[in-house]
């Protein structure tokens, strides 16, 4: 069965749950490769009731996504409905990756929208750091 790309991006809530041929009973699991967030996928994420791209470690996974379309989603819906993206920028500084001056500068301005305690983790002192050696914008 073809998935469409939102329904293997959002598998959880969107795909059908095909149930066994032999018996009919309880929906047999299904594996898909999630594809590339994009922008499509990412205001679908942020303007559908319910709609994950995996239960846990979303933040990872929207990490994948170009750090200048994760500011844009930001800017456009706020940090509270895209409050994973603020997390996966997140996840970019502590994977070593550099995000650029633009997200360093949005989350050292914006720290009310860093999820809650971020400041205390190994991560949130190691984006601290990172602004500090940035320096201010």
């Amino acid at each position: 069965m073809a998935l469409t790309k939102p329904q293997a991006a959002f598998r959880d809530a969107l795909a059908p749950k095909p149930r066994c041929t032999s018996c009919c009973a309880a929906p047999m699991g299904t594996s898909c490769a999630l594809p590339e967030i994009d922008e499509e996928l990412l205001r679908l994420r942020f303007t559908g009731k319910g709609l994950r791209f995996l239960s846990q470690d979303e933040d990872l996974v929207v990490a994948e996504a170009d750090t200048g379309l994760l500011i844009r989603m930001i800017g456009e819906f706020g940090p509270g409905p895209a409050r994973v993206a603020v997390s996966a920028l997140m996840v970019k500084v502590h994977d070593g990756e550099d995000p650029g001056d633009e997200a360093l500068q949005w989350l050292a301005a914006n720290r009310d929208a860093w999820p809650e305690d971020a400041a205390e983790t190994g991560l949130g002192r190691k984006l601290l750091a990172r602004i500090a050696e940035r320096g201010p914008g």
